[in-house]
């Protein structure tokens, strides 16, 4: 059986999605007497706009154009708003689209005066290291993701494909899930370690696992209720596990917990915005 995907297809587009809202174009994309004057050596108003219009790319979402299905998949009215800026007609950036190798030489323009990173085998490992226990306190793919995104943002790298993206958080939150279980297990007698793993396994006369029968607790408030409450804690405590160990490992992924729950919530904007625009 395939493994479930990190991110559903809605995701994957709401991650790397330009914005739209008139005060995050503002936040995102007004340009600075900085941007202005690097455009002043480009000839022709298709490559003062293209230019313009990949250094945005470049500050959010975080891409490089050309690695995101060329100046198509730029949105129009993001265009629209680089262009109203220049006094430069929209249409001129189709013209820019016919010369790959300009986009080449201005990214690496860009790069330079960004001081913007690539996702070099480096990168890569230290965005692993960093993430590791994000992962350690959370497993879902799009918090993972998402806060990684953030982070390379921050540091001023490159996004790749987001494809790069989910398999590096899919890898490192595998590697958490060995760490983890590695920490809860340490220690612990085989007896211990024997009663964990049959929560696991089915309950007599029944369908659900002992692990699913301890989750379910009952909404009632009567005597029943409560029985049914207490049995579930004599069964817990029947392992014979001290409930300390569970916390000692969520109190050390307290402070990357916390940033992943954050991370959790829809965001269009980033913490790596165009200070010029306020």
């Amino acid at each position: 059986m395939s493994k479930p995907a990190m991110l559903s297809p809605a995701q994957r587009v709401r991650l790397l999605a330009f914005p739209k809202e008139e005060r995050d174009l503002v936040r995102h994309y007004t340009l600075s007497d900085t941007d202005r004057a690097m455009l002043v050596s480009k000839r022709g108003e298709q490559n003062r706009l293209g230019f313009a219009v990949q250094l945005c790319c470049l500050r959010f979402p975080g891409q490089a154009f050309t690695a995101n299905g060329g100046t198509a998949q730029i949105p129009r009215h993001v265009v629209e708003f680089v262009a109203e800026q220049l006094g430069i007609e929209p249409q001129a950036f189709t013209a820019y689209a016919r010369r790959d190798e300009t986009r080449r030489e201005h990214l690496l323009e860009l790069r330079m005066a960004l001081d913007m990173r690539t996702f070099d085998g480096q990168t890569r490992q230290a965005l692993s290291a960093w993430l590791l226990p994000v992962a350690m306190g959370t497993d879902k793919g799009v918090v993972l993701v998402e806060t990684l995104l953030e982070e390379m943002r921050r540091r001023q790298t490159i996004i790749p494909n987001l494809m790069v993206v989910e398999r590096l958080a899919e890898e490192t939150r595998s590697m958490a899930g060995r760490d983890t279980y590695r920490a809860v297990l340490h220690g612990l007698t085989e007896t211990q370690i024997e009663g964990l793993e049959g929560l696991l396994r089915i309950r007599p006369y029944g369908e659900q696992s002992w692990l699913a029968w301890l989750r379910k607790v009952s909404d009632g408030t009567g005597a029943k209720s409560f029985l049914r409450l207490v049995e579930r804690l004599d069964h817990i405590r029947a392992l014979g596990v001290d409930p300390d160990r569970g916390r000692s490992i969520h109190r050390a992924t307290a402070w990357p917990n916390s940033r992943a729950r954050a991370a959790g919530a829809p965001c269009s904007t980033s913490p790596n915005t165009n200070p010029s625009a306020g």
